[in-house]
């Protein structure tokens, strides 16, 4: 009986953990829609990696905000970097850098980047780089995990960013 309590609760937790993120990514992407001044409705929404978390970001980009949705593994980033309007990590299981200056290059120069997954996997150079200089139109962080900001990426107008004090996914 206490076996089947403590499994109960790790799948609620992790549903939790899952809807929690996927609260703050559609937080951070209605943000900077107000920000730029720029409506979801009718654009694509590119999410890197699976999972839970992709699945349920996914979903309410379509039903609540109207969005397309295109989802791609780590393998084909390129495919969805040039075509997404709002571009979200859900890749939890890398070890570098999804999100570099070529990457940032493909994007479409109206396009946003979320990242409310793990801070190494954006480079914070190229970002800052990319947002000073209207390579995309802006970007949205989680900054838990990521210690300090790059002093000019913190600077960058065109950044949201919010700390929900949640641990990263594993």
């Amino acid at each position: 009986m206490g076996r089947q309590k403590t499994l109960a609760r790790a799948t609620l937790d992790e549903h939790d953990a899952t809807r929690n993120r996927a609260d703050l990514t559609v937080t951070l992407m209605m943000m900077l829609e107000q920000g730029q001044g720029t409506s979801l409705i009718g654009k694509t929404l590119g999410i890197v990696g699976g999972g839970p978390f992709a699945d349920e970001l996914a979903r309410r980009a379509r039903d609540e905000l109207g969005m397309e949705v295109s989802v791609a593994s780590v393998a084909e980033i390129e495919t969805v970097v040039a075509t997404a309007d709002v571009l979200a990590l859900a890749a939890t299981d890398c070890s570098e850098a999804l999100i570099a200056g070529p990457e940032l290059d493909r994007m479409k120069d109206s396009a946003s980047l979320v990242n409310t997954c793990s801070a190494h996997l954006v480079d914070q150079t190229a970002l800052a780089q990319a947002l000073m200089f209207d390579v995309i139109a802006g970007a949205a962080l989680d900054i838990y995990g990521y210690g300090r900001l790059n002093p000019l990426l913190a600077q960058c107008p065109s950044l949201v960013t919010m700390d929900r004090m949640l641990p990263e996914l594993a």
